[in-house]
């Protein structure tokens, strides 16, 4: 991996349906937040002569199963997470490989797509023909085919957040736990039936929640046999307005990122863009959900 840390002369509705758009805005981290879903406090100890892996997968509770599950993949140092999204009238759909210090990532909607990559804190993001269409009125004329560049909390946005999709560490320490720890007051974790995904055996994890104006229901799978991990993360989100399917696919786990800076001719600085939104494309795609 070859990657410089270039700076440069940059600096560093209704309600229901508010809170449906809401629910989309941290999807990323939500649906791979796996150890965020239990809390720290939760984790089993390990049984003396074993390995913190080594404990009875049957033995464990929904919550312990799902925080062993997030220690398995930070284990493995590497995921591949491919997110399907959909709305009444929206699908979106994204694929990001990302480890401790790299990431590479496509997002896709019907207004087009951007291509994401990181390492350490710069990253680049490059929205393609279709995506810049959306700010031909701004100035964007010169902007297909460039990469914007800037740290990940730069490029994040409101809809999608890109930079934290591709933060393995924050996903997979439980810095939502106190927020889960609130939730789960209104709601228990469950086991499922042991069944096949794709071949390989697993254990689900369920919950439902609601109150007056929604409900969320959690689906979790854990392989059953060999290391734990968390191999499909689903989560629907339903008002009277709408409903928002979220599913999480996760493979590829300790498969080293392959992450290259892109040639410094094609890098606009994230700073310069003078009023041009990247993510416009985006913002138009979830203005129909």
């Amino acid at each position: 991996m070859s990657v410089t840390h270039r700076r440069g002369g940059k600096t560093m509705m209704s309600g229901a349906r508010r809170r449906t758009l809401a629910g989309v805005g941290a999807l990323a981290v939500l649906l791979t937040a796996c150890a965020g879903a239990a809390r720290q406090s939760d984790r089993p100890a390990a049984r003396a002569g074993e390995d913190p892996g080594g404990t009875d997968l049957a033995a464990l509770s929904p919550t312990e199963l799902l925080d062993r599950a997030g220690e398995a993949v930070a284990d493995a140092g590497a995921v591949r997470s491919r997110l399907l999204m959909q709305t009444d009238s929206t699908i979106l759909t994204s694929d990001f490989h990302f480890d401790h210090e790299a990431c590479t990532g496509l997002l896709e909607t019907a207004h087009g797509s951007a291509t994401f990559l990181a390492h350490g804190e710069d990253a680049w993001l490059m929205p393609d023909e279709e995506a810049w269409r959306v700010n031909a009125a701004a100035g964007a004329g010169d902007l297909p085919g460039r990469y914007l560049h800037g740290t990940r909390a730069e490029l994040g946005h409101r809809y999608f957040d890109v930079a934290s999709a591709c933060d393995l560490d924050g996903q997979l320490r439980g810095d939502d736990a106190a927020a889960v720890e609130e939730e789960e007051e209104e709601g228990d974790w469950s086991r499922g039936e042991d069944t096949t995904f794709r071949g390989q055996a697993v254990t689900s994890v369920l919950r439902t929640e609601s109150d007056r104006v929604s409900e969320t229901e959690h689906f979790f799978l854990i392989a059953s046999e060999g290391e734990p991990y968390l191999l499909l993360a689903r989560r629907i989100f339903a008002t009277r307005d709408g409903q928002v399917t979220a599913e999480a696919v996760y493979s590829d786990f300790g498969v080293p990122v392959e992450a290259e800076e892109p040639p410094a001719q094609l890098v606009v600085e994230f700073d310069q863009l003078d009023g041009v939104d990247p993510y416009a494309f985006l913002a138009e795609a979830m203005s129909e959900a």
